[in-house]
């Protein structure tokens, strides 16, 4: 009987031993969100959890968790004011815990702004009033524009004002021509924190108007007159990005080129930032040559980065150069600085003298009737920006060209594919496209038969090691009389400099 007691005891004390440790069937996952290019933590980033659809708010060292999950596999979608959204796969097993850390990447922001007509206002012998936009092509927000005016001749309405991100606001430039007794050209300025851009104005003046169409009853024979109106004296800067100098050039070139046709130009070169010198300071150039700038700075007298603009003036109005340096807190006096124009060796470091060869790189349209052109590829700071062309040559004006970004959902164009030599895939660069932003969504644009058109690729947190890069677009052509041949275009194997 003693014996069928203990064997009773044992069974139940087992029984409740093993009740007890009975392994949990839940899972967790934690996480920390932080900044890719400082890896410090990000507070408040939104984290939600699919497909449980549950959300959370990170605390101020960037933590997140989940906690009595069933085991599987969860998507962790991640997004914070100011930042890219980025999100992550991964699988937990039962009992278990992951860790799940995200970065994301700081969203760049430019504030820019667009002027139509580009080629200016030309108000002839007839007109008195006209129109032109300042369109917000940044995506920084509102920007703040003020206008100067310095032809007595000219009135513009309003002076200054403010347009929304992706918006335009209209100018109304009035003429008083009793102010001119010859034809006249001036220039008026739109001036933002971000740079200025300069719009043309021009009036052909009239001798003897009598309601006609005007101009028409000078002496002498019209087509002379109409030769002696069309002398335009202009020029044209190259690059029109400006000039920026990241961490390690200390000196750099821009062109002035004489786009016009009145014959030799005269300019002179106005500086007000002490950290930078330019020489030549004035010259004159040549109808249909140009002529080389040479821009050097002094990093020992900025202590943060630093932009300014410096100013090419003629007779005909002025151009600004944007100029912008990336400040390097430890300078070990690698790339020199202090005595541009000295020796081959320091000139190897401080001077831009690498000539840029992009013959080695593949190039594959998506169309022969779609010709794709590099232009450049080029280190700032962390970043790489590439830049090339499209020309519509034979399609007709297409209303719906599509575009869309590597992580970019939905539409009828494949996804662009942007990776480097090494291997390593970049998924939310900065796309535009005629001067419009896309990656988020699919871009929805009119391409025209005939111009080149303007597009560009930038990318943050670029690898330092890699020295080529490869950009895939995915296109596509919606409701069109043809359709393209492809839905790539490739630029394969770009050496950046």
């Amino acid at each position: 009987m003693k014996r069928l007691l203990l064997l009773a005891l044992c069974s139940a004390t087992l029984f409740s031993c093993s009740q007890n440790e009975a392994p949990s069937i839940f899972c967790n996952i934690y996480g920390i969100v932080s900044d890719a290019s400082s890896g410090e933590p990000i507070r408040n980033a939104s984290v939600t959890l699919s497909p449980t659809n549950l959300t959370t708010v990170t605390g101020a060292d960037g933590h997140f968790e989940f906690t009595d999950l069933d085991e599987g596999q969860y998507k962790i979608q991640c997004s914070a004011t100011g930042y890219q959204t980025n999100s992550r796969q991964i699988s937990v097993h039962a009992g278990g815990t992951a860790t799940c850390d995200i970065a994301l990447t700081p969203i760049v922001t430019s504030d820019a702004i667009q002027i139509t007509p580009s080629s200016g206002l030309n108000f002839g012998t007839t007109y008195n009033q006209l129109e032109f936009r300042i369109e917000n092509i940044g995506n920084a927000g509102t920007v703040s524009w003020t206008i100067q005016n310095q032809a007595s001749w000219i009135s513009v309405s309003p002076q200054s004002g403010s347009t929304e991100m992706g918006k335009s606001s209209s100018v109304i430039v009035t003429i008083d021509r009793s102010k001119i007794t010859e034809n006249a050209t001036s220039f008026i300025t739109v001036e933002t924190s971000g740079g200025s851009q300069s719009i043309r104005v021009s009036v052909e003046h009239k001798s003897d108007d009598n309601d006609g169409s005007g101009g028409n009853n000078s002496s002498g024979n019209d087509g002379n007159n109409d030769d002696d109106n069309d002398t335009t004296e202009a020029i044209q800067i190259s690059p029109s990005s400006g000039l920026n100098f990241g961490t390690t050039y200390n000196q750099l070139e821009f062109r002035i080129e004489n786009i016009g046709n009145a014959g030799t130009v005269s300019w002179t070169i106005q500086n007000q930032a002490s950290w930078i010198s330019v020489s030549p300071q004035s010259g004159s150039t040549e109808m249909g040559k140009s002529s080389s700038v040479i821009v050097t700075i002094d990093r020992s007298k900025i202590t943060e980065n630093a932009t300014s603009f410096i100013t090419v003036e003629t007779n005909g109005g002025s151009q600004s150069v944007r100029v912008s340096v990336e400040h390097k807190s430890d300078d070990n006096g690698g790339s020199g600085g202090n005595n541009p124009g000295g020796d081959a060796g320091n000139d190897d470091n401080n001077t831009d003298t690498t000539t840029e060869d992009y013959s080695s790189a593949k190039v594959t349209s998506c169309d022969s009737r779609i010709i794709a052109k590099i232009v450049d590829c080029k280190r700032s700071g962390s970043s790489v920006v590439f830049n090339y062309t499209l020309t519509n040559d034979g399609m007709g004006d297409i209303k719906q060209w599509r575009m869309k970004g590597p992580s970019t959902l939905g539409g009828i164009s494949p996804k662009s594919n942007i990776y480097d030599n090494l291997g390593n895939e970049y998924l939310y660069p900065t796309m535009i496209f005629r001067n419009k932003r896309y990656g988020e969504s699919e871009l929805s644009i009119d391409f025209p038969e005939g111009p080149a058109c303007k597009g560009s690729v930038t990318i943050s947190n670029f690898s330092e090691n890699a020295t080529k890069l490869n950009v895939i677009l995915g296109v596509a052509v919606y409701s069109h009389s043809t359709n393209l041949a492809g839905n790539e275009i490739k630029f394969e194997d770009i050496p950046i400099y």
